[in-house]
């Protein structure tokens, strides 16, 4: 894990320093602490040489490429990046981890190549120079945010894994075509603008994981399984998938018995979570407690390579205790003979890394608990640098309510051409067919409230954009869900937990999105996903009933709980009241957006509102912080 940055210079300009560079990557600097490195490119000449921080050139430069490094696999220097071939023709940067690397190594020595390294990076370039970049992305089991610059062909190749686990955000200025890991880089930019995208703020607003996630005007996201290529002669930029989740078909019908597909799930999940152990760093599991978390945890310290030790949790105490999942956290050390290392949150914490959070989300938060995060990662910082995760079980196997939900939903739209529905507690919507309700399940806020603090919102455009996305995918309903949920509400979480992990130089894996356990998750029968037990509809049924034979039928079916924080409590705390008029209030009515009036009144009533305001209070806060960082300049403040 580590960060990549760099741009291509447009319209004859060139760099005769390495100043801005050097500042992109300093932004980024805990993404990778351990090592950084820039290149320089002249490509009318074909020639790319190494430079070093704020070092005046001694050629004009086309192209600047720069790299932080978190090393995981060989620590040694030899892992150093950006990577370049032997002819120095193509040049490579990289962040993430390719778990099937070492299944090409022996190929490729007997290919002839002569590794220096024990490093992915070396296989993946190695690779590339073999087959190509098409068949080379194909290849890749891992998760990434490429950048490969080919002088041979004067193309550049910008990729982001599956399922976007690892971000990579562009952009045009003026002279420029940018690229980085984290969206403040480009404020190191002199001729970056930053200004407010005002319509990725109503879709902020209107779902907790919004599609569009970034906020500064004329900045994109690679999308997931996506592949960017930039013309080195003529600066067009052309997309181009090479995954696409829609490709999977289902089988209907089951052909192996609940028993068989049982023990299919935990040799597949032994063998994913056993792959992506693979590291020269120690790993740890980030363990909540939960089913998906618990289960990954498990497998970890089985018998094996590298066998897990350590667990890192956030808990609760004092009057936030019921929020604490901390009785399960204790069964599974118990129960795995691990260490699982606890540390409580509380206000003091909360208010003071408020602003924290928000500088390294590079956006709004759509909840809070990314402030948990980082104080989990910032306590495995003491005895790991990888963890494991469970993210992602809930959108590939069906966990969420709105999959159960959906059964009843799907059986009534038979009967009835329209029906209401309560996808949130106290925010009723009409829905007429399948695909309004899977788009609204996923946490629609109410739009009257959202247009009582955004006077100029309008979300007509954004929900029939999700409406036809929906549709365009192929199968059941359900699988419907799955994908839509996979491609909109997936991508946005998992970049807060690379944003958090980062925040303290810790690189987060995810076990269950491993292409070998999505490719069999999608030849698991509906009926196994979702499946009636004591009179409920159940989701992740087949993964529950794995970890009923691991650690018991109360843990496996009890209530979901999340990782949520009572912020309300917290931003009663006299220091956040101080803070909220003289920074947010204020700045919110000058700002002229959002309507600081009814701010304040819903701060009035913190604690005794409707999830909707409550939801919507914190992003607004959030925005306008977000806005005085990344618009004006500002300074992180410490509550």
């Amino acid at each position: 894990m580590c960060g990549i940055a760099g741009y291509i210079n447009l319209h004859g300009k060139t760099d005769h320093n390495t100043a801005e560079l050097s500042r992109m990557v300093d932004i980024q600097k805990h993404r990778g602490p351990d090592d950084f490195g820039m290149v320089g490119v002249c490509a009318k000449k074909g020639l790319a040489r190494n430079l070093h921080p704020y070092e005046d050139c001694d050629e004009n430069y086309d192209v600047m490429i720069g790299f932080d490094r978190l090393s995981i696999q060989d620590l040694s220097l030899k892992g150093h990046q950006p990577m370049l071939s032997p002819d120095g023709k193509v040049i490579l940067s990289f962040n993430g981890e390719i778990y099937n690397a070492n299944d090409y190594r022996q190929e490729l020595i007997d290919d002839g190549v002569r590794f220096k390294s024990t490093t992915d990076t070396e296989v993946l370039l190695y690779l590339y120079l073999k087959y190509g970049i098409e068949t080379t992305a194909g290849l890749l089991n891992g998760m990434f945010g490429i950048c490969i610059c080919d002088l041979r062909i004067m193309k550049m190749f910008l990729l982001r894994d599956r399922m976007g686990i690892k971000p990579l955000y562009y952009a045009f200025t003026d002279s420029r075509f940018a690229y980085a890991s984290e969206l403040k880089c480009f404020l190191a930019l002199e001729d970056f603008r930053p200004k407010l995208k005002r319509e990725a703020v109503t879709e902020h607003f209107t779902f907790y994981k919004p599609l569009d996630h970034v906020l500064l005007e004329g900045v994109e996201q690679v999308c997931p399984g996506e592949m960017l290529t930039v013309d080195l002669r003529n600066f067009s930029v052309t997309k181009s998938t090479f995954f696409d989740i829609d490709t999977y078909v289902r089988p209907q019908g089951a052909e192996r018995t609940l028993d068989e597909l049982k023990e299919l799930t935990k040799e597949k999940l032994h063998k994913c979570t056993e792959k992506q152990k693979i590291s020269d760093a120690k790993v740890g599991c980030q363990l909540s407690g939960g089913v998906d978390s618990s289960l990954v945890t498990y497998f970890a310290a089985q018998p094996g390579s590298n066998p897990l030790k350590n667990s890192i949790s956030i808990i609760f105490d004092g009057e936030e205790k019921g929020f604490s999942e901390e009785p399960y956290i204790n069964r599974v050390e118990d129960i795995l003979g691990i260490e699982a290392h606890k540390k409580v949150i509380d206000v003091d914490y909360v208010i003071g890394n408020y602003e924290r959070a928000l500088w390294h989300a590079d956006s709004v938060i759509g909840r809070p608990n990314s402030i948990g995060l980082m104080l989990l990662t910032q306590e495995a910082k003491k005895y790991v640098t990888v963890l494991l995760s469970g993210e992602g079980s809930d959108e590939l196997l069906g966990g969420y309510y709105m999959f159960t939900q959906g059964k009843e939903i799907s059986r009534r739209l038979k009967s009835e051409s329209k029906i209401v529905v309560e996808t949130v507690k106290n925010q009723p919507e009409t829905v007429h067919d399948f695909a309004e309700y899977a788009v609204i399940s996923q946490q629609k806020t109410n739009s009257e409230l959202c247009k009582s603090i955004l006077p100029e919102y309008d979300a007509g455009e954004i929900l029939e954009k999700r409406v036809e996305q929906f549709r365009s995918y192929h199968g059941t309903d359900f699988d419907r869900q799955i994908k839509y949920a996979l491609k909109t509400y997936l991508p946005e979480l998992l970049i807060c937990q690379d944003k958090m992990s980062m925040a303290n130089s810790i690189e987060n894996r995810v076990p269950i999105l491993d292409n070998e356990f999505i490719d069999f998750a999608f030849l698991i029968p509906e009926e196994y996903l979702v499946h009636e037990k004591n009179g409920d509809w159940q989701g992740k049924y087949l993964l529950k009933e794995v970890c009923a034979d691991v650690f018991g039928e109360e843990f496996a079916y009890r209530r979901k709980m999340g990782f949520g924080l009572p912020y309300y409590r917290y931003f009663k705390d006299k220091r956040f009241e101080e803070y909220f008029y003289d920074v947010i209030a204020a700045g919110t009515k000058k700002r002229g957006i959002l309507d600081a009036e009814v701010l304040k009144e819903w701060y009035h009533k913190l604690g005794n509102t409707s999830w909707g305001e409550s939801e919507l209070f914190w992003k607004a806060c959030s925005l306008e912080a977000w806005c005085q960082m990344f618009l004006e300049g500002r300074d992180v403040i410490t509550i």
